[in-house]
Formats: structure tokens, sequence, C-alpha cells
């Protein structure tokens, strides 16, 4: 079972520290510094970018349960988590709630075949899942009501085939109306190509700055998470550089926004180096 409410988010940072952590210096789920600074934000749309293997998914678990911490009634927080298909969903997200509940960090109960599940209780949250990766799924919205939305890896990880469009985001926009519990969209992703809507969407908010309808980006840097598999960092940009993706290395391993290279290369010698980077 979970540790009772709050025990996971209290604050186990001496000020100013963001250095290594494990799971003895927060109670319950092991976040690091920057996604602790995620979960813990009340931006109505948080947006969370890192590379592959830094606990985003995790974290954006954590922040569902740690939303339901802030609701003033009792009854359970409606939040919906969104991918660009149901497979994705099933090996990703499902996957780290099972192992979370097994590891203790929370109290998982899959129902209805897996497509709504209960965290911590008929008390904590309720969650529906939907794949999305057409602007016709943003339909799936049509008169569902929650006060959380969670929109995973929107860009996808190859090519520009799949990913979640635009369209869901502001269908999830429009369902945050659950009473008494203040909306928040959040997102969740590998940095994508420089010309994806998430981009777009961040700097739209930012530029509107009202204050009931805020947005705040957080960036992973790489090897925030010391826990990851001694060597994966390494053998993954071997990987993408033998792929000739450079593209994949400074999105997957670097954690940077970059130009999606599709195709072919012309001029496979080209790279980041020889841009020239003064005024």
């Amino acid at each position: 079972m979970p540790a009772a409410a709050g025990d996971h988010f209290r604050v186990a940072f001496a000020e100013g520290d963001t250095g290594a952590f494990d799971q003895g210096e927060l109670l319950g789920v092991p976040l690091s510094p920057t996604i602790w600074q995620f979960v813990n934000c009340e931006e109505e749309v948080p947006i969370l970018y890192g590379p592959r293997r830094e606990g985003k998914t995790v974290g954006g678990i954590a922040a569902i349960t740690r939303h339901r911490e802030r609701l003033r009634s009792t009854g359970a927080l409606k939040a919906a988590i969104v991918r660009d298909t149901w497979m994705n969903l099933q090996r990703t997200v499902m996957e780290t709630m099972r192992e979370g509940h097994v590891r203790g960090w929370w109290d998982v109960e899959f129902r209805e075949g897996g497509t709504e599940a209960w965290i911590n209780g008929i008390e904590g949250t309720h969650v529906w899942f939907f794949g999305m990766d057409r602007p016709a799924d943003a339909n799936k919205f049509q008169s569902f009501e929650a006060g959380l939305v969670s929109i995973e890896e929107p860009a996808p990880a190859a090519d520009l085939a799949s990913g979640v469009p635009v369209d869901v985001f502001g269908m999830a926009i429009s369902s945050l109306s659950q009473a008494n519990v203040p909306p928040r969209l959040q997102i969740i992703m590998n940095p994508p190509d420089e010309e994806h809507w998430t981009l777009e969407v961040a700097a739209f908010l930012e530029e509107k700055d009202r204050p009931d309808f805020r947005v705040a980006t957080f960036w992973i840097p790489p090897g925030e998470n010391p826990h990851l598999q001694a060597g994966y960092r390494e053998r993954m940009r071997i990987g993408f550089e033998a792929a000739n993706r450079q593209d994949l290395i400074a999105r997957l391993v670097e954690g940077r926004v970059s130009t999606v290279a599709m195709g072919e290369a012309v001029t496979p010698e080209f790279s980041d180096l020889h841009i020239f980077k003064d005024d």
C-alpha cells in the first residue's frame, strides 16, 4: 500500500541543493530536481521536456497524485492520460503504473478492460486512457469532464507519421471543467522538432500572459537521473550515429530541440558544427 497522503511529496532537498538524489531523499517516489519542480508547480499548463529515460513518465503520474492533494473537497480527481496509440499507452504509462504499484509508490487498480484505472483508491484519482494520433480523435473528449489531462509524447520519436495532434490540446482544455478542481493540462515529452505545435502553444500562452492560463516549461538536463543503466546514454548515441540521425541525438540523447532529418542525407557530412554561431 502507498504511504499516507502527502508523504510522497515532502521537500527533502536542502535549500538550493539540486544535486543527485535517491529514494531515501524523497519519501515514496524518487524524483529528480527538475521533475520535482514540475510535479509541484501550480501553473495551468506545465510542460516537461527531457531526454529518454530521465523519469518523465514517473513524474507525470506523480504529478497526477500530487494534484489530487490540492483538492479541498472529498471525492476523486478525474484525469485523462493521452498518447498517440493505445499500444504505446500500454507499454509505457500503464507499465510504469504497474511498476510503481509494486514498488509502493502508489496503489493502482485497472478496470473496464484496462481502459480506466484508480490511483490510491476511490477517493484518489479516476484515470481514463485515450489513444489519439489523428485530429478526429479529439472528439473522444466530447462530454468528458476532468480536472487534469496529461498528454504524453505528443512529438513522434523518429518520424512525422504519428504523435498527438494540436486539436487534442484544444479539446483537452475544453474538458477541464471538474468542479472545485484547479485545471491542469500537463505535457510530458522528449524535446520536439523545432516546428512542433507544443513550442508554438507555449509561446502563444506566454505572449497572452493570462493569470488564469499560465504556462511553465521545465527542461531536464541530460544525466539528471542517476539510476539509469550504466552505459545506456553512450550506447544510444552510438546507435543514432550509426543510423546517421543527428536530429535524434539532439532530441533523445542531449535533450535539445532539433530539425527532423527524414530520408537519405544529401550532404551526410554536414552537422551543427558547420553552422556559424556569431551574430
